[in-house]
């Protein structure tokens, strides 16, 4: 009996040792939700966060291209990343926690001069459409022929429309409007977005399938980000940066 005692004791202090070393997160920059430059990183980085800290667990955050991100997750090199829309593909490598918020993305232009708007994707075909390496809806795009430029990041992409090297670019729309008022605030009242949204759907962080004891920590982190909503800190949080859900 002592024995089997002295295992499960050792047991649980390896397991609770390996969760309070600290671990790594992953992000990008997607202001006003993700971002080194703002306080506390952004208001969903503030929310994970606090979620972590109910978790009782220690963190860092490396902000890096998203491709980058989800790779170094998908390797099992670090824990978690966010955020990410669902995809099957994406489900195949990572385990999705539940919504940590609803996004909306929108085509943005620029000095719009033609009718952009459309029903279904092929309806964009004869326009040059912006797009960040990495982004979800890479292959839809693909598959409805369109004209692609890529771009590494959502400020490159932007400097396209500018140009006039691309005609359209999605991006949600908090984001595309913070950009524009950020690096572009003299010619703000130039872009446009479509009435028509491209896509309206949750966010989440998504874990490492490889990553030791991932599905317990998602479950934690769930359990924490329910305890924030319940509370009402994840309300207050997404008010303090003028975000609606």
């Amino acid at each position: 009996m002592k024995t089997w005692m002295t295992l499960l004791l050792i047991t649980a202090i390896v397991s609770a040792g390996a969760h309070a070393e600290k671990m790594t997160i992953v992000t990008g920059e997607w202001a006003p939700y993700t971002s080194e430059q703002l306080e506390n990183y952004g208001a969903i980085t503030e929310i994970v966060s606090l979620a972590l800290q109910e978790m009782g667990q220690e963190f860092e955050y490396k902000f890096y291209p998203w491709r980058r991100g989800f790779e170094l997750v998908k390797k099992g090199k670090v824990w978690a990343t966010f955020p990410y829309f669902y995809t099957e593909e994406r489900a195949q490598h990572v385990l999705y926690s539940d919504a940590l918020f609803t996004s909306s993305t929108r085509f943005f232009h620029y000095k719009k001069t033609k009718d952009y708007t459309f029903d279904t994707l092929e309806d964009l075909k004869d326009y040059n459409v912006g797009l960040i390496i990495g982004y979800f809806y890479e292959e839809d795009f693909k598959k409805a022929g369109l004209q692609i430029n890529y771009s590494v990041d959502e400020l490159s992409s932007f400097k396209k429309l500018v140009s006039g090297k691309t005609e359209l670019t999605p991006i949600d729309e908090l984001v595309g409007w913070q950009l524009i008022h950020t690096h572009f605030p003299e010619e703000a009242q130039n872009f446009g977005v479509l009435e028509k949204a491209f896509y309206v759907g949750d966010s989440h962080l998504v874990a490492s399938k490889k990553y030791s004891g991932s599905k317990e920590l998602l479950e934690q982190f769930n359990a924490a980000l329910q305890t924030l909503k319940d509370n009402g800190t994840y309300a207050a949080i997404l008010n303090k940066y003028g975000i609606s859900q």
